[in-house]
């Protein structure tokens, strides 16, 4: 829950966690950030939330976890007034001030996770819409995630993002969101290392990745392809679009490809003006 962001206008969240029987789950009212971590609890946010953290963790044991019906829209962040030294070298902070990994989502350690029909806006580097880490048996559909992003403190790591899945412990179906603007990366599925059979569905999405000054390279797909993982990627409108010669555009990145992969890629509309396809390691 790291960050120094602020994230307001969050209406409509629901979430229900292990299994559930009509009439007798617990309602939990909630008016303020925090942990969601009840088995069998239907949680109703009450008003709207301000916070300087992510808003919510979800926390999972096992149970089952629905996430849905929210719009979550990061305010406005205050702007750096001086120059910085990082690195050695000397930083224009001419935008909102930087964290580290601030999502305005954070689920981590769930099996059997569904995030649906929730509008989500960021406009600060270091800022993922949603970040799943470590869970299996995901439905992440549905969505209208909007990116306004145009600075990264580091390319490689935090980096902006906009759907990441990290650390993936098992199936994943991901569908029908539309991913507007993009940040650096699109949809970006990493991990899994050590996994075998099938992993990976990312299917009927939108995203559309700008590559520009100050805003990195242009990654709306980005997934690891681990041994016999059989990611299958299709019937997805992919654009990658470069507005300049410092950095690369490309529909589709596939890092850590290992031979025996057995990944799909078909029947997608690519459009870019640099590269449909790039591979990395």
């Amino acid at each position: 829950m790291n960050g120094c962001y602020t994230i307001g206008m969050i209406l409509g969240l629901l979430l229900v966690a292990g299994s559930v029987v009509a009439g007798v789950e617990d309602v939990i009212e909630i008016d303020a950030p925090g942990i969601l971590d009840v088995p069998g609890a239907t949680y109703v946010l009450t008003k709207d939330v301000t916070t300087e953290r992510t808003a919510f963790m979800i926390k999972g044991d096992g149970n089952r976890f629905t996430l849905r019906n929210g719009r979550l829209i990061q305010g406005r962040q205050p702007l750096a007034d001086k120059l910085s030294m990082r690195a050695g070298r000397v930083v224009q902070a001419a935008g909102p001030v930087p964290g580290r990994s601030c999502f305005v989502v954070y689920v981590r350690g769930c099996r059997g996770l569904e995030i649906s029909d929730l509008i989500t806006e960021v406009n600060s580097r270091d800022t993922d819409n949603l970040y799943i880490r470590e869970c299996a048996d995901v439905h992440i559909h549905d969505n209208h995630c909007i990116s306004s992003v145009r600075e990264i403190t580091d390319r490689h790591w935090p980096g902006t993002g906009v759907i990441t899945v990290a650390g993936v412990r098992g199936p994943m179906d991901i569908h029908r969101n539309v991913i507007d603007g993009g940040g650096q990366w699109g949809i970006r599925v990493s991990g899994g290392e050590g996994l075998t059979g099938h992993l990976v569905q990312v299917h009927h999405n939108f995203c559309r990745v700008v590559a520009e000054e100050g805003s990195g390279d242009a990654d709306p797909l980005d997934f690891d392809c681990p041994a016999y993982s059989c990611n299958r990627v299709y019937k997805n409108t992919i654009e990658a679009i470069r507005r300049s010669d410092n950095y690369w555009a490309a529909s589709i990145n596939v890092i850590r490809a290992k031979p025996s992969n057995l990944a799909a890629v078909h029947d997608n509309v690519f459009r870019t003006n640099h590269w449909h396809l790039r591979t990395t390691t």
